[in-house]
Parts: C-alpha cells; sequence; structure tokens
C-alpha cells in the first residue's frame, strides 16, 4: 500500500508539472553534475534547474556515440533515497528517451555501487518513478543509461527523488553565477579586442539569433555571420545593424560580403538587396548617407562607393529588401576611410551659410586670432596675448600661420580596414 501510494503522488506531481505549475523545489539539493556527453545548448545542469523548458542532451554534432551515457549528481549532503523520478523532454520529441537505465550511488564519488538495474521504462512524455527495491544512503547518486530510444542520443528534463524535483543549492547556484560573470567578462574582453583589430569599437542590432550575434559582422571570421532571429514571429523588415567605429572616420565606401553558404539556386538566405546606408558622429542622430537597391543576393561580396564620403564614427545599416525577406544575414563589413578631426566633422555637419566670414584684414583694435592646434605642439605655440600690434606683413603672416595649423590640425591619417 506504501508503495502505490508513493506511485500515485509522484504521477499526480508529474501531471501538475506538465501542466505549467511551479513546483517546489526538494530539501534535497545537488551541488554539482558532471557527465561524459553533453550538447553545448543543452547542459547536464539543466536537468536540475528546475526548468521544463530545457533539457539535457547528448551532443549529436561532433560524432553520435551509443550508449552507456553517465550522469552523475553530487547531492549537497547524505541523504535515504527510496525512489528515482525521470521527466522526459517535453518538446513534442522524444528522441533520446531513456529505456534501460542502473541506479548507482556512491559515498565518496569514485566508488559506486548499482542499487536498482531498471529493464524497460514506458514511452511517454510523463514523469516515470522507479521505486527502490532497497532504499539506499548516499551522497553522489548516478545514471548509467544503458540504452534508449535512438540508441546514439539520450535525453532527460528533470531529476526527481523521493517523489521532489530536485535543483541546485544555493550554493552551487552562487558559484555558477560566479562562474558566469568571471566568463562573460572575459568574452567581452575578448570580443573588444577581436573587434578592435578590424577597426571597430561595437556592433549592435536588436534583432539578433543567439548563435549568429551582431558582432559576427566585424569579427573577421568568414566562418561566423551575424543572422537576425528567424524563431521570432515578430521579426520582420527593415532590419537593422550599428557599427560603432574605433575612430572618427571620413568614409568613402563600404563592403558588404554575405554569409558563406548558398541554397541550391545560388542565392544567399538574409542577403541585402535593398538597403539604406546611415551616418552619425554621436550614435543618437544618424543621417542618410545613401541608398543602395537592386544588390544581388550571391556570394560575391559587393563594394559601394559612396556618392559623397561621410564624415562619421557610427554607420548603420537598414536592410530593406533582403533574400527571403522575413530575415537577414551579414558576414562582413568592411570600410575604406582616413582618420578625421572633429574640426572636419563639424564643418561637414554645419551647413556653409553659417560659418563664420573671414578677416582679411588685421586692425590694432581687433584681438588676435585664436589658433587651434593639436595638443601635442601647444608646446611650441607662441603666446599671442603678448602681440599688441599687427605687423605691417599681417597678411602673408596670417596665410603662413593657417597653412602650419592646417597641416597639423586638419591632417588626415589614412586607413583601410581589411581591404
Amino acid at each position: 500500500m506504501k508503495t502505490n501510494f508513493k506511485r500515485m503522488l509522484s504521477l499526480c506531481l508529474a501531471g501538475l508539472l506538465t501542466a505549467g505549475m511551479t513546483m517546489a523545489a526538494s530539501a534535497i539539493s545537488v551541488s554539482n553534475v558532471v557527465t561524459d556527453n553533453e550538447h553545448p545548448s543543452y547542459l547536464a545542469k539543466y536537468s536540475v534547474d528546475g526548468d521544463d523548458t530545457q533539457f539535457w542532451h547528448t551532443n549529436w554534432e561532433e560524432g553520435l556515440e551509443e550508449a552507456p551515457f553517465v550522469l552523475t549528481y553530487e547531492l549537497d549532503g547524505t541523504y535515504e533515497i527510496s525512489s528515482i523520478g525521470l521527466l522526459p523532454r517535453q518538446d513534442s520529441n522524444l528522441n533520446g528517451l531513456i529505456y534501460i537505465v542502473n541506479i548507482n550511488v556512491s559515498d565518496d564519488g569514485v566508488n559506486f555501487t548499482t542499487a536498482e538495474e531498471v529493464d524497460w521504462l514506458e514511452y511517454t512524455y510523463d514523469l516515470q518513478t522507479i521505486e527502490l527495491k532497497n532504499p539506499v544512503t548516499a551522497k553522489y547518486l548516478q545514471l548509467e543509461i544503458i540504452e534508449t530510444e535512438t540508441f546514439t542520443n539520450g535525453s532527460l528534463n528533470q531529476l526527481y527523488i523521493n517523489g521532489e524535483l530536485i535543483t541546485l543549492s544555493d550554493d552551487a547556484k552562487a558559484a555558477e553565477e560566479a562562474a558566469a560573470a568571471a566568463a562573460e567578462a572575459a568574452r567581452q574582453a575578448e570580443i573588444a579586442a577581436t573587434l578592435a583589430e578590424n577597426g571597430f569599437k561595437s556592433i549592435v542590432s536588436a534583432d539578433e539569433n543567439k548563435d549568429y550575434l551582431a558582432i559576427y559582422a566585424g569579427d573577421g571570421n568568414s566562418e561566423k555571420f551575424w543572422h537576425t532571429d528567424w524563431t521570432n514571429p515578430e521579426s520582420a523588415a527593415p532590419f537593422v545593424i550599428t557599427f560603432e567605429l574605433d575612430n572618427l572616420y571620413t568614409v568613402t565606401e563600404i563592403t558588404l560580403t554575405p554569409r558563406p553558404d548558398a541554397q541550391a539556386d545560388g542565392s544567399v538566405n538574409g542577403a541585402f538587396i535593398d538597403y539604406n546606408i546611415y551616418s552619425s558622429t554621436d550614435g543618437e542622430t544618424f543621417t542618410l548617407a545613401q541608398a543602395v537597391t537592386g544588390q544581388a543576393a550571391d556570394l560575391e561580396a559587393k563594394t559601394v562607393v559612396l556618392d559623397q564620403p561621410m564624415t562619421t564614427r557610427y554607420i548603420r545599416l537598414e536592410a530593406v529588401k533582403t533574400q527571403g525577406d522575413t530575415f537577414a544575414s551579414l558576414n562582413e563589413l568592411d570600410y575604406i576611410g582616413t582618420v578625421a578631426t572633429e574640426t572636419a566633422a563639424a564643418e561637414t555637419e554645419a551647413p556653409a551659410e553659417t560659418e563664420a566670414p573671414v578677416e582679411t584684414e588685421a586692425t590694432a583694435e581687433t584681438e588676435a586670432p585664436v589658433i587651434e592646434v593639436p595638443a601635442e605642439t601647444e608646446a611650441e605655440v607662441v603666446e599671442t596675448e603678448e602681440v599688441t600690434e599687427a605687423p605691417q606683413t599681417s597678411d602673408n603672416a596670417l596665410l603662413v600661420i593657417l597653412a602650419v595649423v592646417s597641416t597639423f590640425g586638419l591632417a588626415l591619417v589614412s586607413r583601410k580596414v581589411r581591404a
């Protein structure tokens, strides 16, 4: 009678979980979980995360291996274990469903003994509970998966012990969060270094697939590329991606390299056909620099020579029409330009009629003009406040000074990024 009650309770719990209700975690928790086989997007820890939308799965992308597959759980203490519950994946696909499994236990995580051999579990999405013939006390629980639905795959959504959902311990969660934060910081540093090598400071898009990030459009890696999130039903044109350059440049041309793979007809999914090029010096106000139409959606890189050079720190691409219409992709953006100055940018943006008139004659009453020079030449500037009267050759001297200033202050350093 005791066994029947536990089974009924386990089935009730499974029904509640699959109905979408939140389950309370058990007093038992897991300090660590390891496996000999996991997909990078379907980690072993997902079998104890309390989230039935994520699950553990073996790695099918790096050569299929046949069972056995092993999952080992370190509990946060030593507990008596009387039953084990296995919840299959809940995504309408039972690939990797566990059929035959050995329940192994250990006190030290090295020497394991088999507590129960399970011959055959049902083909079902429901929680399956295994009642141990003889309850055991252990700190380590191991699932040795002998046979699965597809032989070369294994999967598990959530683990239950004694009828209760098992999750990571608070200490394990804190350690995992700290490790994740450190890994993210290292990743961001690596991204910044990679982008800097290719002439960028940042690349962002509000629409990107988690495996095809915007930064891949400027990382110099031909195997990685940006792609909008095709799994999002709200994703639609226009698609926007913004590149922050590593300096202020006067850009004369840009090159778009499409993703490296094509369809059978030679077309490239997401390739830009009609798009707009915008410029900005502050990342907030963008100005249309040029519209491009009718670009072929094939594997060839496309170079656009701008009708008018743009002095900019940001390049924004707005894809209005792409191959496939409902998504966009881009392997690399390259640009050719020369380093500009803030003065050059201001002159580019200011209307001609708003420029101050040029003084042609100097008088004794007129203050000496203040001449902007680069910081590194400040030590060489003669204090102008001591000049009380313009020399007789004021016109020629002023022209010489302006020529020198123009040479130092407005010189453009040629730069070509991955040309």
